[in-house]
């Protein structure tokens, strides 16, 4: 990892300079929640209260190019260092690292960084893809269908109509257009979003003046 022995310069006090392809993410990201809220509305579809089973999932991924949101608020807010400090604690651990789980029950919890999650965080549950015949069908949750089937069986409705719904397909696509080389590989969440703080500490750490230098 690049933070070895460089922690003082990746992580120098004052704002960090967001990522140029930040706000391109940021658009992608604001469109799929346009596309899962119109869905939600039309079919009454929402999680159980404090449903966290999906976060726990080892099998969550996202790329580096999608989690630059993320590591921007979480240079911003100081937290960057200690993500990627547990992360070389232990690089395979699953699930997030920014996972709140209740301590009596895991599945039970919320996420601690909900407004800037990954792509897949937003789409699961809520978002529709193409069958081979091209009909679109709902990427539908095993607690949505245990808890509230009928707001589930709207929601497939919805989707085969596809009325503004959220495509996983199309935002993959809408964000391969922003970068091909940082929107593959899918990674383990932990390891996406701590290649994505490193990008940006690392712009960071070339953009800040040095000790002596004339701008100082």
């Amino acid at each position: 990892m690049t933070t070895t022995g460089n922690e003082g310069r990746l992580f120098s006090a004052g704002p960090s300079p967001q990522d140029r392809f930040t706000p391109a993410v940021r658009a992608v990201l604001a469109e799929i929640d346009a596309g899962t809220e119109r869905l939600s509305r039309a079919s009454g579809l929402r999680c159980p209260p404090n449903c966290g089973a999906c976060c726990l999932s080892p099998e969550v991924t996202a790329s580096v190019l999608e989690c630059l949101p993320l590591a921007d608020h979480l240079l911003a807010s100081g937290r960057a260092q200690d993500f990627l400090a547990r992360f070389e604690a232990d690089p395979t651990h699953r699930p997030c690292f920014l996972y709140e789980a209740d301590p009596l029950d895991p599945e039970r919890g919320r996420c601690g960084e909900y407004e800037h999650r990954p792509s897949l965080c937003r789409l699961f549950g809520f978002s529709a893809r193409r069958r081979k015949d091209g009909s679109a069908e709902l990427i539908a949750c095993i607690r949505h269908k245990s808890a509230i089937p009928e707001a589930v069986q709207q929601a497939q409705v919805a989707a085969s109509r596809e009325e503004g719904v959220a495509f996983a397909g199309d935002s993959a696509l809408a964000l391969a257009g922003i970068d091909p080389a940082l929107a593959r590989p899918l990674l383990p969440i932990n390891e996406a979003v701590a290649k994505a703080i490193e990008r940006l500490a690392l712009r960071h750490s070339l953009s800040s003046p040095r000790p002596g230098s004339a701008s100082e």
